[in-house]
């Protein structure tokens, strides 16, 4: 494996991961008002076209589209919390 590769795989893994506190505390603490509706679909649509970028060149890049898969999934959990606690405050 060449440096660049392992420097890939350790950029895919910390970008992969770094939404994990957040999901944690938006979890935990049911609070997501200082979070934008607009940067998490941004987000989302983002990871999306680099996960389609990453499986549809050439030469398949598992870096770009792992990286992207994980971030999608962990923003869509935020912005499905942040809908539910939406629709709570709203009961209220």
């Amino acid at each position: 494996m060449q440096i660049y590769e392992i420097m890939g795989w350790i950029g895919t893994i910390l970008t992969a991961v770094y939404l994990i506190p957040q999901v944690i505390k938006v979890i935990k603490t049911k609070n997501t008002k200082d979070i934008s509706y607009y940067s998490i679909i941004i987000l989302i649509i983002a990871s999306l076209i680099w996960i389609i970028y990453g499986l549809l060149t050439p030469i398949p890049q598992p870096q770009v589209y792992i990286t992207n898969i994980f971030q999608a999934i962990f923003s869509t959990i935020i912005l499905v919390v942040k809908i539910i606690c939406l629709k709570e405050s709203k009961k209220e």
